[in-house]
């Protein structure tokens, strides 16, 4: 069995954009038959499905909310979610990493390491998160290294 390592630098699960269609993607890969692991933010609703298994990082500031957009908080997460990955491709042999936002950026990073392909999977641009006199118009993107 082909085994997947998604990684998602948003609440999971949480009813919101990203979360959502973060659910749909591993029901579907669940449902043909591959194991995912969920890479994700230590917040959200506690979610149970076969073939998947949720790993969190640690919450040491213990965070309750994220804001939908960039924050300071992000960061923090994204180097977590960083270390955790080099733990789990140390112990688990993965044939794709699958990286969702900036998440895509780790994924890639780990790939190269766990000598697997990558998908880097962009929903939106940060910059349609500001009030400004324009706002950036977002394109979903995903690419396949």
């Amino acid at each position: 069995m082909k085994k997947i390592l998604l990684i998602s630098p948003q609440p999971f699960f949480q009813w919101r954009g990203s979360p959502i269609r973060v659910n749909f993607n591993i029901q579907a890969l669940s449902e043909l038959g591959y194991s995912v692991d969920l890479l994700t933010l230590p917040i959200g609703e506690r979610r149970e499905m076969e073939g998947v298994e949720v790993i969190r990082v640690a919450n040491p500031f213990r965070i309750e909310q994220i804001p939908i957009g960039p924050s300071l908080y992000k960061i923090f997460f994204d180097i977590l979610i960083l270390f955790k990955g080099l733990q789990l491709i140390r112990k688990q042999n993965y044939s794709i990493i699958h990286g969702i936002e900036e998440a895509g950026i780790i994924a890639v990073l780990l790939s190269r390491l766990a000598a697997c392909k990558a998908i880097f999977e962009k929903h939106s641009d940060p910059f349609s998160y500001k009030k400004k006199f324009y706002k950036k118009h977002s394109v979903d993107c995903l690419c396949v290294c």
